[in-house]
């Protein structure tokens, strides 16, 4: 069910990067390399960035050596090797690609039920 969520959260950052919104708790907290952090505290927010006009799409991904973590009754970590694709960006020939080691907890929302994104890390390799 989690590796199901997780992929799913890279297929809609494919298409809508605002079709993440219905995945990720309202606390939810994203770290990327260079320091980069997003959540409902920053500045620009994780909705807002999802929102800007200056996101690429992913124009594909692969997960590999998953694990997961089950964390109480209500959660689970998965942790992941992902190779992404972008398009090119300028006048490169040659796709994008981004190699990562992700760490995703994902948490039961008390009010829906469902399982939801509340936190993730990539880190580059």
């Amino acid at each position: 069910m989690i590796t199901v969520l997780e992929d799913a959260t890279w297929k809609v950052m494919e298409d809508r990067a605002t079709d993440l919104e219905k995945f990720i708790t309202n606390d939810c907290l994203f770290l990327f390399a260079g320091g980069l952090r997003l959540g409902q505290d920053t500045k620009p927010t994780l909705r807002e960035s999802l929102r800007s006009e200056a996101y690429i799409p992913w124009s594909g991904h692969k997960m590999s050596d998953i694990e997961i973590t089950l964390v109480g009754g209500d959660g689970a970590i998965i942790t992941y090797k992902v190779e992404a694709t972008r398009p090119p960006l300028d006048d490169q020939e040659e796709e994008d690609v981004f190699r990562a080691l992700v760490s995703s907890t994902w948490r039961r929302d008390e009010d829906s039920g469902r399982l939801l994104l509340c936190h993730s890390q990539q880190t580059p390799f």
